[in-house]
């Protein structure tokens, strides 16, 4: 019989999601005067946790001046931005490029959500490659880091597992 190790039964999960709504409406609310923007960070906007995110939607809409980005971890990068809530910014990191760098720059709201949030991924044995295609698992171990980033041969992507037909394992 399959068993759910350290998972919380429906009860508690749902009193979780409460609680981190609760927290998140609270906060917006003593803070929005002085909150210039707010970064959230997340395992997932979908599944199990989609009420939280829609509720971080309707927080949008209230504090519509409050640049807001929710980051969170998946197994493919995405980025969404949403014409109801042009506050509102999701980037989705993949598993396999790190690490990202985020720049808050509250003044360039005026160019959108997107320049507000700036995020740069590059691969960590590089000097400076951004990553455009899948990564290649292939390599020997050890090899990962000894100049092969900077010819794009290992760090050359990102994962797009699930997206547009890749297979993943």
């Amino acid at each position: 019989t399959p068993q759910l190790v350290n998972m919380p039964s429906p009860d508690e999960w749902e009193n979780y999601l409460r609680d981190n709504v609760h927290w998140t409406r609270k906060h917006f609310s003593q803070n929005s005067q002085r909150m210039k923007a707010a970064v959230i960070m997340a395992h997932s906007s979908s599944g199990p946790v989609q009420p939280y995110f829609d509720t971080l939607k309707r927080v949008a809409s209230l504090y519509n001046e409050t640049p807001i980005l929710f980051l969170e971890d998946n197994h493919w990068f995405e980025k969404e931005t949403y014409p109801d809530y042009r506050n509102l910014y999701r980037i989705a990191l993949d598993d396999t490029v790190t690490p990202t760098s985020i720049t808050v720059d509250t003044d360039a709201m005026g160019g959108g959500i997107t320049d507000v949030f700036r995020y740069d991924r590059r691969c960590p044995c590089s000097s400076g490659h951004r990553p455009t295609k899948l990564i290649s698992l292939s390599k020997a171990a050890g090899e990962e880091c000894e100049g092969v980033c900077d010819t794009n041969d290992l760090c050359d992507g990102e994962n797009v597992c699930g997206m547009d037909g890749a297979m993943c394992w």
